[in-house]
């Protein structure tokens, strides 16, 4: 009898397991789809070193988290990271890295950073694979969009405002990583110099669909929580050039512009370079 009951106990454990590892994968997944991942702070962890680590702005990660970014970070704690969004499929018998990215018109390269994956043969059946979720708004060419601030004189330094709003937010360098301009919804964006897209979609939880532009004098511009993105990557633009409208995509409490200008890879005040 007593090893009977034994043995129902260990299978009723079993099954907890089974149950909890379940669910534990189902929260992986929809972590990932979602866009974001845990993270357990380390000793010597700081809203800084985590901003600098994800390349995102600590009041907006602190706020993901129900946090301020002068909020304590115990050693342990576990917090929410933006990453990109994702989505999972199954490999099924047959499958290939380089099949699955030709299926989906991926780049593998793409793939295997997407997973973590240094060796492209090592795939099995029944593994899961994450797939790069698009942008929820595709591009949106027009011919009758107007230019964004055409009007507006270039500065000093040669750039041009991407459009007219107010200031709600301003660069810091540590907290903060660009300037904050709001306007109406739809507004639209313009390039603040001449360039070529880089890139152009869906960035993160945090920006939503965003903008690249590599300038002709080592500097970029990029442009956060879009609505319509109106380029592609490969675009050649124009100073005042429009290139998306203001939306709320990405971790935003209203529309706006999160502007970010680097100069020889160095983040910069956009404000030292436009006339605001």
């Amino acid at each position: 009898m007593l090893k009977r009951g034994l043995a129902i106990t260990m299978q009723s454990i079993g099954f907890l397991l089974c149950f909890l590892l379940l669910l534990f994968a189902g929260n992986i997944t929809a972590n990932a789809a979602e866009g974001i991942e845990p993270y357990t702070i380390k000793n010597g962890d700081s809203w800084a070193s985590i901003s600098s680590y994800c390349g995102m702005d600590a009041d907006l990660i602190a706020a993901m988290n129900n946090m301020r970014s002068g909020d304590a970070l115990p050693v342990g704690q576990v917090i929410k990271l933006p990453v990109e969004p994702k989505t999972a499929i199954t490999v099924q018998k047959g499958d290939t890295l380089w099949g699955i990215a030709q299926r989906y018109d991926i780049r593998l390269s793409t793939l295997l950073s997407c997973n973590s994956i240094d060796n492209p043969s090592l795939l099995h059946c029944g593994d899961t694979i994450y797939l790069p979720v698009e942008s929820a708004e595709m591009p949106v060419r027009s011919n009758d969009i107007q230019l964004a601030s055409r009007s507006s004189a270039r500065s000093a330094t040669g750039f041009r405002k991407p459009l007219d709003g107010v200031i709600t937010q301003k660069f810091t360098g540590t907290t903060h990583h660009g300037l904050d301009i709001a306007a109406p919804k739809g507004t639209v964006i313009g390039a603040v110099k001449d360039g070529k897209v880089t890139f152009a979609g869906w960035k993160n939880a945090i920006y939503g669909n965003s903008v690249m532009i590599q300038h002709y004098d080592d500097t970029r511009s990029f442009y956060a929580h879009c609505g319509a993105i109106s380029v592609a990557a490969g675009d050649t633009v124009q100073a005042g050039s429009p290139i998306a409208k203001v939306g709320m995509t990405g971790k935003t409490t209203g529309p706006h512009l999160h502007l970010q200008i680097w100069v020889q890879e160095r983040l910069v005040n956009p404000q030292d370079y436009l006339s605001y």
